[in-house]
């Protein structure tokens, strides 16, 4: 209790560990795959009602090394319905690198669209 000898404050959680884009491994793959959930599919608190949310699996996330890089892809399920979008436009793809050490990125990854 906040007025008691034995309250202690909340411990901040953990800084993500980063993840080592250096070796392509199911492994890494795995750590990305949860990277990008928590980065782009975390509903922020406060906007439950003004966004539209859909989880990773709904929009069919995946995540894949190709072409000397990781990426990360999913249907964009809010622009389905609108017909007048270039089909680009109905998915986001992304491309996954190394955040330099000092930017406090998450997992020590960026995400760059294409």
């Amino acid at each position: 209790m906040p007025g008691s000898k034995q309250f202690s404050p909340p411990i901040a959680p953990p800084h993500p560990p980063r993840i080592d884009l250096s070796e392509v491994t199911e492994a890494t793959r795995r750590a990305l795959y949860d990277a990008t959930v928590a980065v782009h599919f975390r509903v922020p608190p406060g906007t439950e009602d003004g966004m539209p949310f859909y989880n990773a699996d709904q929009a069919g996330l995946t995540v894949w090394f190709g072409a000397g890089r990781w990426w990360a892809q999913w249907n964009a399920l809010e622009e389905t319905d609108n017909a007048n979008l270039p089909p680009a436009a109905k998915y986001q793809l992304l491309y996954i690198r190394q955040a330099p050490e000092a930017s406090g990125a998450p997992f020590g990854v960026e995400f760059h669209g294409v």
